[in-house]
């Protein structure tokens, strides 16, 4: 993506994807984790940063309102299409220029949201912006240390430092991406200009030996913390 915007055929196969039949890894690993930050955390009024098609709304429990933004029109009309109720909203919106009033949650999340942007320290202070005092956040993005395990999911995949650019097989259509391999002292250094305490990092979703990656070495990283 390399901070761009899916066009409509990037965003189909997303959604694709996202609604497969049956339990997903997703379900196995990234909803209990966003589930147990809810719970442990306590947010009620909870923003999805980078809501793609908004499936995230039902898998979470216990939130009051839930707002969603994804700079996809498409994927955002796919929410709406799909996810809306009385405590639910979709919006339009970038990372880098939310346009949630500021302190307007106690709690904001993205799944997948952050390797994907170049600049995080602009990413971090609309984070800390929309973000109420003493509110959390929870951010699911790449494990860093797993830039070559990732780079064997791409065709004509380049390693440029901590950017990666490759092609991948998304359920049979070509997805053409952009990962940024933020470390965690990026992340620190950003969330904390920001006014942002990171507790710490969690690594999880071991990959295989298979597609020459190492065995175990987890793929993702969720990083959780508050607003002070």
């Amino acid at each position: 993506m390399d901070d761009k915007t899916f066009d409509q055929t990037t965003a189909q196969t997303w959604i694709d994807a996202i609604e497969k039949p049956g339990q997903t890894q997703r379900d196995k690993d990234i909803y209990p984790r966003l589930n147990t930050w809810l719970n442990v955390y306590g947010a009620k009024h909870v923003l999805d940063l980078g809501c793609g098609q908004g499936i995230c709304s039902q898998k979470l429990l216990g939130y009051k309102t839930y707002e969603g933004v994804d700079p996809s029109p498409y994927l955002i009309a796919r929410a709406n299409e799909r996810y809306t109720g009385d405590s639910i909203t979709f919006t339009e919106g970038n990372a880098y220029q939310l346009p949630q009033q500021d302190g307007a949650f106690d709690g904001v999340f993205s799944v997948l949201v952050f390797h994907l942007l170049e600049d995080l320290e602009k990413a971090a202070a609309e984070l800390g912006r929309v973000l109420q005092k003493g509110g959390s956040f929870c951010l699911i993005t790449t494990n860093p240390e797993a830039i070559e395990q990732w780079a064997a999911f791409y065709e004509n995949c380049n390693i440029d430092g901590k950017r990666l650019s490759g092609t991948m097989d998304l359920d049979g259509k070509p997805s053409e991406d952009v990962l940024y391999f933020h470390t965690i002292e990026d992340y620190q250094s950003a969330l904390k200009a920001n006014g942002l305490h990171m507790y710490g990092a969690d690594m999880f979703r071991p990959a295989t030996d298979t597609d020459n990656r190492k065995e175990n070495t987890p793929l993702l990283m969720l990083i959780a913390g508050v607003k002070l």
